[in-house]
């Protein structure tokens, strides 16, 4: 079906506005920035005594944390002062042809409930599920067989040894036929409504080649580090994904675990044989299709319940190969033509804010125990560590204030204030991690280190 044809759904209204709410989140921004350094300077202050630790403090509090302080307390006030209009579902009588790849890794517990999930779905339209096992050393493809003797509209695919998410979704690309094609993870439950607001989104505007869709941690409320995790991803889609999309900025990684694409643009990718190579096949498949012309776009409604990772090894490793395959990523595709129409935004949004700012926040790190704490027991009233406590200490308060207005949005302020210890944690010990990981990843591929998937 060709979509430019289908002529029914109305063209999603752009907010092109938020001009008050850009500006407004602008200024508060501007302030929170200026009460972060004044604390950093008082603070530096009252601990030495002198106002020689004035450049220190506002030195180290820009290294270990204010620039990130800066951009996402940008996007979490514009975030409680937008209100993107709700929009009604389309009614159409003929509904694009949908396939759904599904790549799973030894998914026994979960691929079940995903592949329920998928087929209880109340999409209209012609819908088949292609399920590529990528070398399973557990009953996984028992799963997938007992499904395809019961429902035709599963395919199933095996790998005979295991290749790496990215190959098993080329596999799925290969066998897909849908109008639209939408990936999801085997360790994600879609819901209900969740294929038709996706496929909603895509046909609304000729221009969108691809749409994410939200994640939420469906095992969030286990454990101190599964609150850590639900905070991540509430920044990165109820805040970060939700403001992109209302300024009507590109969406710069469309969801690995839940995405949805024209299926014309995978069929020209097959042609061209430009299948993704990395390990962070979202975010190439995001480039490539920049590359064709087309916008990718996020559905705040479109949502997905998904499963996090337990326990800090396997979080790592998770953050570990994002950041790896975004290297990759970013190694392959920016002297690439492809991406020159986004070329300012993916500077200063993948390059900058991403690596080359978590580059100067592991600097600050590294001052402790190479610097700081030397020149401490060396000296006992050092003005540098004095100056490096009140750094990190508005850093860590700043940061409190950004995540507590993230998240209040959804908790509510009584809820949200419930959520401060675990807020102090994620800045204490998670993002340190995030940084850690995005070092150790630049390492890894600046000597060639390969990187398992699992």
């Amino acid at each position: 079906m060709d979509l430019k044809k289908l002529g029914s759904p109305p063209r999603m209204e752009e907010n092109r506005g938020f001009l008050f709410q850009r500006v407004a989140a602008l200024l508060m921004t501007l302030l929170l920035t200026v009460i972060g350094l004044a604390v950093a300077v008082l603070l530096g202050k009252w601990l030495t005594k002198s106002w020689e630790s004035v450049d220190l403090s506002t030195t180290y509090y820009i290294m270990l944390g204010g620039l990130m302080v800066i951009y996402y307390g940008w996007v979490s006030f514009a975030r409680i002062l937008i209100k993107m209009p709700s929009q009604n579902f389309v009614r159409m009588k003929n509904w694009p042809s949908v396939s759904v790849i599904v790549p799973a890794y030894n998914e026994k517990e979960l691929l079940e409930k995903c592949l329920r999930a998928i087929l209880n779905s109340d999409y209209p339209g012609e819908m088949n599920v292609v399920v590529v096992d990528d070398g399973s050393t557990d009953n996984t493809w028992d799963i997938v067989e007992s499904f395809q003797r019961k429902d035709s509209r599963i395919i199933g695919v095996k790998h005979e040894k295991s290749r790496g998410k990215h190959i098993a979704i080329n596999t799925g690309l290969m066998f897909s036929t849908g109008d639209v094609v939408i990936i999801v993870d085997a360790d994600t439950l879609v819901g209900k409504k969740t294929i038709r607001l996706l496929v909603e989104k895509i046909i609304a505007d000729s221009r969108t080649g691809a749409v994410s869709g939200r994640l939420v941690p469906i095992n969030w409320g286990k454990g101190i580090l599964r609150k850590l995790q639900w905070i991540e991803y509430k920044i990165g889609f109820d805040v970060g994904k939700y403001v992109e999309e209302a300024f009507q900025n590109p969406n710069f990684v469309v969801s690995g675990a839940l995405s949805a694409y024209k299926g014309e643009i995978i069929h020209r990718l097959k042609e061209n044989g430009t299948m993704p190579k990395t390990m962070a096949e979202d975010f190439e498949l995001t480039l490539l299709t920049w590359g064709l012309g087309y916008r990718t776009r996020y559905e705040p409604r479109a949502k997905a319940h998904t499963i996090v990772p337990d326990g800090w090894r396997k979080v790592y490793h998770q953050k570990l190969r994002w950041y790896y395959g975004g290297l990759q990523v970013i190694r392959d595709y920016l002297p690439d033509k492809r991406i020159r129409k986004n070329l300012t935004q993916f500077l200063l949004k993948v390059i900058l804010l991403e690596y080359l700012i978590p580059y100067v926040t592991f600097l600050g790190y590294l001052l402790f125990p190479l610097i700081i704490l030397p020149n401490f027991l060396q000296e006992g009233n050092s003005i540098m560590a004095w100056s490096y406590l009140a750094g990190y200490t508005s850093v860590v308060l700043t940061g409190t204030v950004v995540i507590f207005t993230a998240v209040s949005q959804e908790l509510g302020l009584k809820g949200a204030l419930k959520t401060i210890p675990h807020v102090l944690l994620f800045i204490i010990l998670y993002v340190p991690m995030q940084v850690f990981a995005k070092v150790d990843a630049t390492v890894r591929l600046l000597f060639r280190r390969s990187l398992r998937w699992s």
